[in-house]
């Protein structure tokens, strides 16, 4: 009897097992389905003693890399064989990591079975055991070629802007020198007349030059962060924007509360006060008390920056989509309208946000909501 019973007990135990091993077995032939038929390249290694066994990669690594599975299967290093030379060390290093459980997304390029070069983005989820030892790794690749085309037809894009703005800037610089000299040399009031126009027409240019510029930036990828000197920064704005008509008729203010902990993209950060403050001194009001106050303070662990002044304030018909590309700021505008959509989405780029209250014949506050950053958090760096 007891014999029985233990034989009934062996065999209800190989019978679990059985079903497990089954349930096992349609789980991954599922899952070979399902990763077969998508575009990423899926991928599974067990670490064995240091060496990577592949036991699984998808169908989707001819489409990619021009070659069949069996390829990857036969040869261990297959994988790393096709990677371009000048991106192999830096991907070797990276993968050093993975052996202390850190995850792994790094874009590279490889050169495919018929001699083309692509772009891949691979990430790599590393499985450790109890003892940190490392033992799979799974992860996907996805082509890239067409994003990072396009990138580079941005880059061009953009270097060849900032070309021709700088080139056209700087004979319209000598050229206003020039006017400058002339308007307080010449007598003629006819002459002085014309002069001062011209002066007037100069200004108009150099602000949709500037703004070829920024739109440039909004096509930057990467935000390039680093340590700013606000109080100087700020001045050093202003003091650009000091040819404008009606400068020297405003009283320029700043509380600066943040000194030298302000972590951000100068570039991105230069365009958006510029373009806010240049603003305020075009809608200024023709009163004797106009003034502009720019302030920057921490507050619910967030750095505020806001632009305040006593002008002719938004239109209210207007204040729902000042932000949209090509909306001016009422009659009185003779920009380009791209000045605060500019401005919009530079914040975004940097991961905040942006507000304005304002009143007619009162004036208006643009407020700027930015995460706090360190030199820590960003390990891009500040761009030529």
């Amino acid at each position: 009897m007891e014999k029985l019973r233990n034989l009934t007990c062996e065999s209800v135990s190989n019978s679990e097992n059985l079903d497990k091993e089954q349930d096992e077995m349609y789980a991954h032939k599922r899952l070979v389905t399902l990763t077969d038929n998508v575009e990423e390249n899926f991928f599974s290694l067990n670490v064995v003693n240091g060496r990577r066994e592949l036991v699984h990669i998808s169908k989707a690594c001819l489409k990619i890399y021009g070659y069949p599975p069996e390829n990857f299967l036969a040869e261990e290093n297959f994988w790393f064989k096709v990677i371009h030379p000048d991106d192999k060390d830096r991907i070797a290093k990276l993968d050093e990591n993975l052996y202390k459980g850190e995850k792994s997304i790094r874009e590279y390029r490889i050169i495919c079975n018929d001699g083309t070069i692509k772009w891949v983005s691979n990430k790599v989820i590393p499985t450790l055991d109890k003892d940190g030892k490392l033992i799979r790794l799974d992860g996907y690749t996805t082509d890239i070629t067409e994003r990072k085309n396009a990138e580079l037809k941005i880059e061009r894009y953009n270097t060849l802007m900032y070309q021709i703005s700088h080139d056209l800037r700087g004979p319209l610089n000598s050229a206003k020198n020039y006017i400058d000299i002339a308007i307080v040399k010449v007598k003629d009031e006819t002459a002085i007349n014309y002069l001062m126009k011209i002066n007037q027409s100069y200004d108009k240019l150099e602000h949709h030059i500037l703004s070829l510029l920024d739109l440039g930036r909004l096509n930057r990828t990467e935000v390039a962060f680093e340590k700013i000197d606000t109080i100087p920064f700020v001045r050093n704005i202003i003091a650009t924007l000091d040819g404008i008509k009606d400068f020297d008729q405003i009283k320029f203010s700043t509380d600066i509360k943040i000194r030298d902990d302000l972590y951000s993209d100068r570039q991105y950060l230069q365009s958006i006060l510029y373009n806010l403050i240049n603003n305020a001194i075009k809608f200024r009001r023709n009163i004797p008390d106009s003034f502009i106050n720019v302030s920057m303070n921490f507050e619910n662990n967030r750095i505020i920056i806001r632009v305040s002044d006593n002008g002719m304030g938004v239109p209210k018909e207007i204040r729902c989509k000042v932000f949209n590309m090509f909306v001016k700021g009422g009659t009185e505008s003779t920009g380009n309208g791209l000045g605060l959509y500019i401005v919009k989405n530079l914040v975004t780029k940097l991961k905040g946000e942006v507000s304005l209250e304002s009143e007619e014949n009162k004036g208006t506050t643009f407020t700027i909501a930015l995460p706090i950053n360190t030199m820590t958090d960003n390990v891009n760096t500040p761009s030529s």
